[in-house]
């Protein structure tokens, strides 16, 4: 009902304008017109009042009330219309302009409140949900990805403006962009332009008991609406990671898992903590990055990736990362070419793998033997750049 009346009112408000518009245009048109008519014969017009786009000029100076004065009627009529113009056309360009720019504000003040379209961002990373610690993992986004900046991202949640407008009162989060709306109904990711999206990130709420169901109705619709995107959730019951990943989650956190195994390593591994804190944290002396292997070690081993590296001192690999990719494309590429077997017990053997295939699998420590496939990634430990610059 609501949505039915604000249609209305916008429609409404687009005839307004438009009507505007087409009054502004006659009234130019019969204005400019019977100037030239009136004016442009009279001896003391020559050399001012020559062609039509004379006329034009004269008339924009006339109704924007800057009156240069260069252009001036020299005929009993001419006053006259000046003098119509001046209490007519003067009121209306300035209450069509006032109403343009009002139009734009209320625009920018929509979409500032969440109510607006992400029709211009592609290639963005839209967050669904909301987190206490939200302006921690924007920060760490933006550290990682020295490309990425908050015009590149879209919060999406139905708690309100005013929470982003906290974050966005900061410089560096100025440019975040916001939807109101429920993360798991498709018109609403519609509007964060999800199908355009380079990846999505579900935060689970500690504050909501519905959280990771929620989460689970947004990966469904996220996947109606594109099987390309790279989709991640964080998710607060264990029992939840496997319903996500059924339903097309790329990569599940569950928060406890992580908390159980860094415990379980710090109390056995004395240092344990202090390591990955510092593989962690922005301002450590070393990160972890993957990247794709060099194209001459593809088909290769694993000891010839490490030797690449070892080569260019461009870093220390610690694994791999196979299957990378979509895995909507890789499926659908692995079956085309298991189509092509030549026998029907071979063809039945790799679809039995395709079928097994686990997107972005790691291989931590692999053996030097190791083969190294087409869609495989480097998982690399780096110094930061300023050590290595030093």
């Amino acid at each position: 009902m609501f949505a039915r009346v604000r249609r209305a009112l916008r429609s409404l408000r687009r005839s307004q304008m438009a009507f505007m518009a087409v009054g502004l245009v006659v009234f130019f048109v019969v204005t400019a017109g019977l100037f030239w008519v009136l004016e442009h014969d009279h001896p003391g017009q020559r050399g001012l009042l020559e062609t039509p786009l004379d006329a034009v000029y004269w008339w924009l100076i006339t109704c924007t009330t800057v009156g240069y004065g260069d252009i001036a009627p020299k005929t009993q009529g001419g006053r006259l219309l000046v003098g119509v113009m001046v209490v007519v056309g003067v009121g209306v360009v300035t209450t069509f302009v006032a109403r343009l720019g009002s139009m734009f504000m209320e625009r920018r003040l929509a979409q500032l409140r969440g109510h607006g379209r992400m029709d211009q961002l592609a290639e963005h990373i839209v967050i669904c949900g909301w987190h206490d610690d939200l302006d921690g993992i924007l920060r760490g986004m933006l550290t990682v990805d020295p490309g990425l900046s908050a015009e590149g991202v879209v919060v999406i949640n139905r708690l309100g403006s005013e929470r982003v407008d906290l974050l966005r009162s900061r410089p560096e989060f100025s440019g975040l962009h916001y939807i109101s709306g429920d993360y798991t109904d498709r018109a609403d990711l519609a509007r964060a332009g999800v199908e355009r999206a380079r990846a999505v990130l579900i935060l689970a709420d500690p504050t909501d008991p519905g959280a990771d169901a929620a989460a689970l109705l947004s990966v469904m619709a996220i996947r109606q609406l594109s099987r390309r995107i790279h989709v991640c959730a964080e998710v607060r019951e264990e029992r939840f990671v496997g319903h996500l990943l059924q339903a097309g989650c790329d990569e599940v956190l569950h928060l406890g898992s992580f908390r159980r195994a860094l415990a379980a390593q710090v109390v056995l591994s004395p240092g344990m903590g202090n390591v990955f804190a510092a593989l962690l944290e922005s301002d450590g002396g070393a990160y972890l990055q993957i990247e794709p292997v060099p194209a001459a070690c593809r088909g290769r081993t694993f000891a010839d990736v490490q030797r690449a590296y070892a080569e260019q001192g461009d870093g220390l690999v610690v694994g791999v990362l196979e299957n990378v990719g979509n895995p909507y494309d890789m499926k659908r590429e692995a079956l085309r070419e298991a189509q092509m077997a030549p026998d029907i017990s071979q063809l039945v053997s790799q679809l039995r793998a395709v079928k097994e295939k686990k997107p972005n699998s790691p291989v931590l420590c692999p053996p030097p033997d190791h083969p190294v496939g087409e869609r495989t990634c480097a998982v690399l430990l780096r110094r930061r750049r300023a050590e290595r610059q030093a």
